[in-house]
Formats: C-alpha cells, structure tokens, sequence
C-alpha cells in the first residue's frame, strides 16, 4: 500500500525506469513502442514519450501519471510482463534507500 504521493511517484519512477531500459535493450524508438501499444491512437510516440519522460521543459517537465492500462499495453510492446514489473517496482520502493 502507498501512503504517499511521493511513494506513489517513486513507483511509477521505477516503472518507467524498467520499461526504458529494456526498450533500450531492443533497440526501440519511441515511434516504435508507440505504434505497437498505442496504435489505436494519433500521436503515439509523443503518448510515449508523455508517459516515460514527460512535456515541458526544465522544472515543468513531469511525465504523465501511469494507468494500468498504460503500463500493460508498454509492458507488451517491449515484451515484458507488466505484473512481473509492477512486482518489481513495489520490491524497490519497499527496499531502503
């Protein structure tokens, strides 16, 4: 359980950290992730890029809050499990710093 916003933003940090790294892995673009788990959609790779890094620049930049359905459907383009790193990124934050 989060009994934080900050615990809550470390979370979603860490996520979002999980799914860069392996998108980096790959070899991905952000128009690549972003026509496979948002296809559906206009403007994926800046839907990717809102999610993962977020709009603005300097101190006003903050990436987007995650859905779940978010973190599935970029889970699945990078060919990760998205409980299994969602389980992850709960193990980190309950890690000490």
């Amino acid at each position: 359980m989060f009994t934080s916003l900050q615990e809550m933003d470390a979370f979603e940090s860490e996520i979002r950290l999980i799914i860069k790294r392996r998108q980096a892995e790959l070899n991905m673009s952000d128009d690549t992730v972003g026509k496979i788990a948002f296809g559906f959609m206009p403007g994926q790779r800046t839907k990717v890029q809102a999610l993962l890094v977020g709009q603005g620049a300097g101190k006003y930049r903050k990436p987007q809050r995650m859905r779940t359905s978010d973190l599935m459907n970029l889970c699945e383009a990078v060919g990760l499990k998205w409980q299994e790193v969602a389980k992850k990124a709960a193990e980190q934050k309950q890690s000490p710093a």
